[in-house]
C-alpha cells in the first residue's frame, strides 16, 4: 500500500502533489471509517447470537458468534446467513427453542438492517444513513453482493473527496482578495 501510493505521487505533477496527498489522506480516512463501523456492526451482531445461544443453552455459542461475525460482512444477507445455523441448532433443541432463536434472531436482524448498520456505516463515512441503504441496494441490484460492499464505501470516499474539493483550505484553492489589497482580484491559498 505505502509503495504503491508513493510510486502514484511521484507520476503527479509537483505542483498538484499536495493536493493529491490531502486527497488520498481523506480517501485513506474514509475506507478506514468504513471497515471500523463495519467490524462494529458485526461485533453486535455477533453478540446478539452469542447471547441467544447461550439463552437457550446451546454449547456451541462462541462458534456460532464467530460465525456470524464473519458472515455479517456481506451485505443483505450476510446477516441471515449468519444466524441461519443458529437456527437451525436451536430446533434441535426443541421447536420452541427454534422458534425462539428465529423470532428474536429476525426481529435483531430488521433493528440492525434499518437502524444499526445504517446509523453506524452512515455516521463512519458521513453519508446520510438513507444514503447506505440506497447504495448497498443500488450496489446489490447493479453486480450483486460485490456490489453491495464495493458501492458503499465507494459512495462515502467520494462525498469525502467531493467536501475536500469545496474545502476552502484545499491547497490551491484560490479566494478572493482581501479589502484595500492591490492584486488583480484573487489569491491563492496554500
Amino acid at each position: 500500500g505505502p509503495r504503491l501510493t508513493r510510486a502514484a505521487e511521484r507520476r503527479v505533477p509537483a505542483v498538484r502533489r499536495r493536493q493529491w496527498s490531502r486527497l488520498i489522506a481523506a480517501t485513506g480516512t474514509a475506507l478506514a471509517g468504513y471497515a471500523a463501523g463495519a467490524a462494529l456492526v458485526a461485533g453486535i451482531n455477533a453478540t446478539v447470537i452469542f447471547v441467544i445461544a447461550a439463552v437457550l443453552g446451546l454449547g456451541v455459542a462462541p462458534a456460532l458468534a464467530l460465525w456470524g461475525f464473519v458472515w455479517n460482512f456481506v451485505p443483505q444477507i450476510g446477516g441471515f446467513m449468519g444466524g441461519f445455523p443458529l437456527v437451525v441448532f436451536a430446533f434441535v433443541l426443541g421447536p420452541a427453542h427454534g422458534l425462539f432463536a428465529a423470532v428474536a434472531f429476525i426481529a435483531y436482524q430488521f433493528l440492525e438492517n434499518h437502524v444499526i448498520q445504517p446509523s453506524v456505516i452512515g455516521a463512519a463515512i458521513d453519508i446520510a444513513p438513507w444514503g447506505t441503504l440506497l447504495a448497498a441496494v443500488a450496489g446489490g441490484a447493479a453486480a450483486g453482493v460485490v456490489g453491495a460492499v464495493v458501492l458503499t464505501p465507494l459512495v462515502g470516499v467520494i462525498g469525502v473527496i467531493r467536501r475536500e474539493l469545496a474545502s476552502d483550505d484545499f491547497p490551491g484553492v484560490t479566494v478572493p482578495a482581501a479589502r484595500g489589497d492591490r492584486t488583480a482580484g484573487t489569491a491563492a491559498v496554500d
